[in-house]
């Protein structure tokens, strides 16, 4: 299974929902670069009525599958008698029938495509699903009864029919107990399992794939994306595409991974999961499935019998043990190979469960669980290395960490130099701080809690209330007190991570002999939470005690410097978002310097930081020495990694950008041209960062007015975006208007309104008010020149009213506007109007001191007035014009 396979699946289905006439754009949006699985898509689509038989669910009450028109209820069709429809969706329908020969009492779920053939590959789909069918026989299994065709050669179905409702609304309609809801799971997931033995892995499991039938006996529908291991009969459909359900998919489903039958093993977790709390263990509003894939690994999952006790949830729970939560956890552990390893060893744990017997499934330690989460969230620990996710990754912190502090008396490497004397004393306090969160959190452990489930937040208050009383030195309980602060602080508690920070700051300022990296620490946490509770004079405060606290060491370890360059960075970050660009410069420039005597010639960090100065310069508008700083980013970047890399991309970019303000167009474009061959390596030919280098490269060549070259660009520019996004979205509408300046400058006025209409009506149903403006002017243009002089008032009159919606107000975009209607008034001899206008022109362009403009704007105000017949006005211009020439 690769990922076009999860592609296939969702814009199959997407483009189905949409019109007509805009499904090819999205496919084409949605394929990227994959060019057979677009075409594939492209093939279907245009026989839409019959692909979407590929998709076609097997079950009574949810069959979306293709009505044949004249199969009308009453009819006879090879021995059925057609009867009520059980379901119907855009293009199927699936009517109940009995055999009307009276062979067969039983009724029956009868599906029937729409019109004719399928397809080759949808026939080929139909027979590899049939026989999927046929080959399985189980009581928990609906059964395949027949299937056929019409004379016409329309494709059918008979299958059992199941008079019944899907599992989920049957347990909760029924208040089945938790004991009763484990039983009639076990008679799914044995279904599953036989399934398995028989080579077929189902990838669909979920509540309206299984209905409980009156006697309560689950039936498993549905197996139209099923799988067959290992078995070369049956047609491969690695190309094909399958239907996929966000919300109930595994990991390796939605990153389009290798599919197993712990595939299927995650699957019922979901499943068990929803039946247990009736509802699903991880919520997103996204529907693509990467940012589903990545919101799940931010989410971490509450346990579901936890969840139910905790919540009141109205479950009957009586004789289940927490084991239930470590079974479920095991079942939708990330990794596949670290699920049960059958669906047989998941029933065995269910049934010892409920035998009160041990299970085989373990508790994941805390130790364990912290680094599946760092591995899983590097961003979550890595920005500054001070965000923490939780209070399990301190104690990982602490854990790991002891055995380092116990040995550094013997050990050379030992990095706080200045306290070489009293690294005993530091591995003492390592140890206490470390046993003291372990002992939290072995009392917390649902094993030692006696049955009573322990939050996050009650441990985290307990932990609180156990330092406040701990008789454990200073040192110790600041430490303990600062690793509560920043555990409150991620988990968004800041007025409880505040009242942490002020007992630590009370406590620790007070020493006489302070440990001051562990104070500077202090500091830093009380400035971070100023910082992100919108504190700032405060923010500043407290991380520049920190950085002077440093600054007081007569010698630094790397671990104060390391510490001392994040804070500089932090205070640059915070100046720069106050617009104090001589501050932030200051700040950043001493974080560089210690950066470059601790870390090697060529170090990552120090690369960050001389982008970061490179992008304040830019905001000093200073070029010339933002170029400076940019190439040493770069060359940094280079040396370091080989070949493609993004830091290279973005450092190409920025340099480039640089390179043009300066008017060193020849240059910039070789840096461009780089950039795009960085850019189509990491992203490959389609993607939205080659668009917008095929715009920066147009914007290049536009500039040094090689206008062939530059509509190229726009048009590739504009072909890519369309592609991947479709013909309305806002980048085609920047790359439409960027080709309308290419025939606006080629005096190709006719082309580049059209051009400008179509972009319009993108920004305008995208609500993009800036660009709609931006638009509106440049038509207005187009028809000034072509001597349309009352579309052009009226195209920037919409400008003017967008201009003056717009917050914070550009003035020099008002003072133009201003012009342009000024003069097309002026030649349609409306005077009066036209005087307005300008007037506010000259006073706008004035304040802006645009010398060419406000020249422009006294020499119209003159033939207006001339017009008028106000000498005085006419006269008062003029020597105002001849003042300014």
């Amino acid at each position: 299974m690769n990922q076009k396979v999860n592609q296939f699946t969702h814009i199959f289905n997407e483009a189905l929902d949409l019109p007509k006439e805009e499904r090819q754009a999205y496919v084409e949006k949605m394929s990227g670069s994959n060019a057979e699985l677009q075409q594939r898509l492209l093939d279907l689509l245009d026989s839409a009525e019959e692909a979407s038989a590929f998709f076609n669910d097997l079950q009574a009450d949810m069959y979306d599958s293709l009505v044949t028109q004249d199969l009308l209820t009453g009819s006879e069709l090879l021995n059925y008698k057609i009867g009520e429809k059980l379901g119907e969706g855009g293009m199927a329908t699936v009517y109940k029938a009995q055999r009307a020969d009276g062979l067969y009492e039983g009724e029956v779920a009868f599906k029937v495509f729409d019109k004719g053939k399928p397809h080759p590959e949808l026939a080929q789909r139909f027979e590899y699903e049939r026989k999927i069918l046929a080959s399985l026989s189980h009581p928990n299994i609906a059964q395949i009864i027949d299937a056929g065709a019409t004379p016409e050669g329309v494709p059918f179905y008979l299958l059992e029919y199941v008079n019944g409702q899907n599992v989920l609304a049957y347990v909760q309609e029924n208040q089945l107990s938790l004991q009763q809801t484990l039983e009639l799971f076990l008679k799914i997931a044995k279904a599953v399992q036989y399934a398995h033995q028989n080579f077929i892995i189902h990838r669909d499991i979920k509540p309206a794939n299984i209905l409980v039938d009156k006697r309560g006996e689950p039936k498993l529908l549905d197996f139209g994306i099923a799988k067959v291991m290992e078995n070369a009969a049956l047609p491969s459909l690695d190309t094909q595409a399958f239907l996929l359900t966000p919300e109930y998919a595994s990991p390796e489903q939605l990153v389009g991974k290798n599919i197993t039958t712990a595939t299927d093993v995650y699957l019922l977790g979901l499943l068990l999961y929803e039946l247990i709390t009736f509802a699903k263990p991880f919520t997103t509003k996204s529907k693509d499935l990467l940012a589903i894939h990545q919101e799940r690994q931010k989410q971490g999952i509450t346990p579901p019998l936890k969840r139910v006790r905790s919540q009141n949830i109205s479950r009957d729970t009586t004789g289940i043990s927490y084991d239930l939560d470590t079974i479920v956890n095991q079942m939708l552990t990330y990794e596949p190979e670290e699920r049960y390893s059958s669906v047989q060893s998941l029933v065995e744990d269910i049934e010892a469960l409920l035998a009160n017997q041990p299970i085989k499934a373990k508790a994941q330690d805390w130790l364990y669980q912290t680094k599946k989460y760092v591995k899983r969230n590097p961003a979550l620990v890595s920005l500054g290395g001070v965000l923490v996710a939780s209070l399990l990754t301190f104690t990982l912190v602490y854990i790991v960490n002891i055995n380092k502090a116990l040995t550094k008396a013997e050990q050379a490497t030992q990095e706080a130099r200045r306290f070489q004397k009293e690294s005993e004393k530091e591995a003492k306090v390592s140890k206490q701080v470390s046993g003291f969160l372990v002992d939290l959190f072995q009392s917390s452990h649902p094993d030692n809690a006696r049955g009573k489930e322990v939050t996050a937040q009650q441990i985290l208050e307990k932990g609180y209330k156990k330092i406040k009383k701990t008789k454990q030195s200073p040192e110790v309980k600041t430490r303990l007190l600062i690793t509560m602060s920043t555990t409150f602080r991620a988990f968004h508690q800041n007025k409880k991570a505040e009242e942490v920070m002020s007992e630590a700051l009370s406590l620790y300022t007070k020493e006489k002999n302070p440990n001051l990296i562990l104070l500077a620490s202090l500091y830093q946490e009380k400035g971070i939470l100023s910082r992100d509770t919108e504190k700032t004079e405060e923010a500043i405060e407290y991380l520049t005690k920190a950085t002077q606290t440093l600054e007081k060491l007569p010698q630094r370890s790397k671990e104060a410097n390391e510490l001392l360059s994040s804070l500089y960075g932090k205070l640059a970050y915070i100046y720069r978002q106050q617009n104090d660009l001589d501050k932030a410069l200051t700040e950043a420039k001493k974080g560089l310097a210690i950066q470059q005597k601790i870390y090697p010639e060529n170090h990552i960090g120090t690369a960050e930081t001389l982008f970061i100065i490179a992008g304040i310069y830019k905001s000093k508008m200073d070029y010339k020495t933002a170029e400076q700083y940019q190439r040493q980013s770069l060359n940094m970047c280079k040396a370091l990694f080989k070949g493609a890399h993004p830091g290279i991309a973005a450092n190409l970019g920025s340099l480039a950008f640089f390179l043009e303000k300066q008017k060193k167009y020849k240059e910039a474009e070789k840096i461009l041209q780089e950039s795009l061959q960085q850019n189509q390596q990491l992203y490959g030919e389609k993607h939205r960062s080659i668009a917008t280098a095929y715009n920066n490269l147009g914007n290049n060549t536009f500039a040094q007015k090689n206008y062939s070259e530059a509509i190229t660009y726009y048009k590739k520019a504009t072909a890519m975006s369309e592609g991947l996004f479709g013909r309305k979205s806002s980048g085609v509408a920047v790359y439409l208007h960027n080709q309308a300046r290419v025939r606006f400058r080629q005096k190709q006025f006719k082309e580049a309104i059209t051009l400008l209409k179509e972009a319009s009506q993108i920004n305008e149903d995208k609500k993009r008010k800036k660009n709609l403006a931006g638009n509106y002017i440049l038509l207005a243009r187009a028809y000034y020149d072509s001597e349309a002089y009352n579309n052009t008032i009226v195209n920037c009159k919409k400008a003017l009213e967008l201009y003056q919606s717009l917050k914070p107000s550009n003035t020099d975009a008002l003072a133009r506007t201003h012009y342009y209607i000024g003069q097309a008034q002026l030649k349609t001899a409306q005077y009066p109007q036209a005087a307005i206008h300008l007037n506010q022109a000259y006073e706008l362009f004035k304040t802006l001191k645009q010398a060419n403009n406000i020249k422009k704007s006294l020499e119209l105000l003159v033939t207006v007035y001339e017009q008028l017949k106000e000498p005085q006005k006419q006269k008062e211009f003029q020597l105002l014009l001849s003042a300014a020439k």
